[in-house]
């Protein structure tokens, strides 16, 4: 997890759920424009997607300009040979009329996600299957959705492993499987479906 901690270019070592460290790291790749600690909280507190903790802080894209090129983190550190979901959640107390002014947009690996953030403790924006690069990174971008003066932010995300499992189908004596009889799946992901055919 990730809860606004983060600076300049820093490089953070992350702890998997055993709060054990990882091989795995977090840094900024682009800039953001500030970090806040003006994140909403959830009533009951703790109630959220995140601890209140994580919720709390952010690192934000604001300002005035039309043209801005996105924040990033870099997770790294990553097996190239596997999978994984990442979970993202934007937060912050800022309620404007217009909502453009409060949507984030997420892209992971070429896919975009939006998000709308203001007072936000519970929504989350997930991308699944994602392949580290060659060299075991997965580039997270954040922008603003409305050019001037909107908020582009990011409170804590999480990465996930998925594991992958083998599912073979076999026929009895007097039947046959149609379709794929060896599949390999994705943790959270569904196989093809096969038919079974008496002979």
């Amino acid at each position: 997890m990730y809860g606004g901690n983060l600076t300049s270019h820093s490089l953070l070592t992350l702890n998997n759920t055993d709060d054990v460290v990882s091989s795995t790291t977090l840094q900024i790749y682009q800039n953001f424009s500030s970090k806040s600690s003006t994140g909403q909280t959830a009533s009951p507190a703790n109630s959220g997607y995140f601890p209140d903790t994580y919720l709390s802080k952010m690192i934000r894209m604001y300002s005035s300009s039309d043209n801005v090129v996105p924040g990033a983190v870099r997770l790294g550190g990553l097996d190239v040979d596997k999978k994984y979901q990442v979970i993202l959640i934007g937060s912050h107390t800022l309620v404007d009329a217009n909502t453009d002014k409060t949507t984030t947009i997420y892209t992971v690996s070429g896919n975009s996600q939006e998000l709308q953030t203001s007072a936000n403790t519970s929504n989350v924006i997930t991308f699944n299957d994602i392949s580290p690069d060659e060299n075991g990174n997965i580039d997270v971008y954040v922008a603003k959705k409305y050019a001037h003066w909107g908020y582009g932010v990011l409170n804590a995300l999480k990465l996930v492993e998925q594991r992958q499992f083998s599912i073979n189908y076999q026929a009895g004596t007097h039947g046959s499987v149609l379709g794929d009889t060896s599949q390999l799946i994705n943790s959270g992901s569904n196989g093809s479906q096969v038919t079974a055919v008496a002979n």
